[in-house]
């Protein structure tokens, strides 16, 4: 969280590094789970009798949804609960199965995931001023510029959401211009 500091300290003087860490990772909190962003795919063979599979955490990071998948025919219903997928059914075939987990960060979390920082710096420093100009009766209140960041941060937001569904699909995405009436 140290490296937003520096970019985010200006726009909001007198307040506090905790204050400043906190609307970080809230901002990152916000940005992960609405644009699905920081995700891992792993493929798991599942034998006879198999009901559970444990995900793989991220350091400070947890598991926000999962997205279970395998063959065509294949559909099952499944309980997430902290980083363990419980199968409501076991398995009566043996079969393989792809996972992807989609992950926030931790509420304790000290650091940000180094491709988040990298990607979507801009993004999440912009959430997070505008969640601390928001404050009220604060020296740094400034509505209107947090409604300009606000408005960075979900274009932001929109970007990650785009590449995160390109990353999960096989189809050919186009996008066909309308002609406006």
């Amino acid at each position: 969280m140290d490296r937003f500091l520096p970019f985010i300290r200006p726009y909001v003087p007198g307040c506090s590094n905790d204050w400043i860490s906190r609307a970080v990772l809230n901002a990152a909190t916000r940005f992960c789970v609405r644009s699905r962003i920081w995700q891992a795919e792993t493929e798991h063979s599942m034998a006879v009798d198999d009901q559970a599979i444990t995900v793989t955490l991220l350091d400070d990071a947890v598991v926000d949804s999962v997205k279970v998948s395998g063959p065509y025919w294949f559909r099952a219903d499944y309980t997430l609960a902290g980083n363990v997928i419980t199968f409501d059914d076991a398995f009566s075939n043996a079969i393989d199965i792809t996972v992807v987990s989609y992950f926030k960060p931790d509420r304790e979390a000290v650091f940000l995931d180094d491709t988040l920082c990298d990607n979507w710096f801009e993004g999440i420093e912009s959430g997070a001023n505008a969640e601390l100009m928001r404050m009220p009766g604060k020296p740094w209140t400034n509505l209107e510029l947090s409604a300009v960041n606000q408005k960075i941060y979900l274009h932001s937001v929109g970007e990650a959401t785009v590449r995160a569904n390109k990353a999960n699909t096989q189809e050919v995405l186009v996008v066909k211009p309308r002609r406006f009436i």
